[in-house]
């Protein structure tokens, strides 16, 4: 019992962990999703078939790989949904975060005349998320973020309207 409820533990652990990392990036989604129905449905369907045709010879053991396979199936698209999850926390953050350190931006341009050329430089009192870019372009800055879910594009915050725009 110990022993299943560890491997559960490193599981669970491990789907959050992927997800975190991948933060919903479309190549991962999109391969783990293809792999899961190429192989995984046809892997599944065989061993199906082959548990139950052996079912009356070894019983419920005639069941395990069927069961592995259906555990791999779910945890795949349980991933799946945790890293689009994490990515829709992540662009929440993201597109907060321009007005989070606009008045330390301000404050820095006041004392030493142009804005930080990078947010290091700034040393904000909240870390930028990761999706988040930062620039300085004809002495005016500029928020960026990526667009992970989407094949191609960045989204751009317009300082004036305080509204992030897709640009694709």
């Amino acid at each position: 019992m110990i022993k299943a409820l560890l491997l559960l533990l490193g599981v669970v652990t491990a789907m959050f962990v992927t997800a975190y990392q991948t933060c919903g990036d479309i190549d991962f989604r999109m391969i783990t999703g293809l792999a899961t129905f190429w192989i995984g449905g046809p892997l599944l369907l065989i061993s199906t078939l082959v548990g139950l045709y052996r079912t009356k010879q070894h019983g419920w053991d005639a069941w395990h790989p069927a069961g592995w396979i259906l555990i791999v199936v779910v945890v795949s698209f349980a991933t799946q949904e945790l890293s689009r999850r994490v990515l829709y926390w992540e662009e929440e953050r993201a597109q907060a975060y321009p007005d989070l350190v606009e008045n330390e931006l301000e404050a820095f341009r006041q004392s030493k005349g142009r804005y930080p050329n990078t947010l290091e430089e700034l040393a904000p009192k909240t870390p930028p998320p990761r999706l988040v870019r930062y620039g300085v372009y004809d002495g005016e800055y500029a928020f960026g973020m990526e667009a992970r879910g989407l094949v191609w594009g960045t989204w751009h915050h317009d300082r004036k309207t305080k509204k992030w725009t897709y640009n694709d």
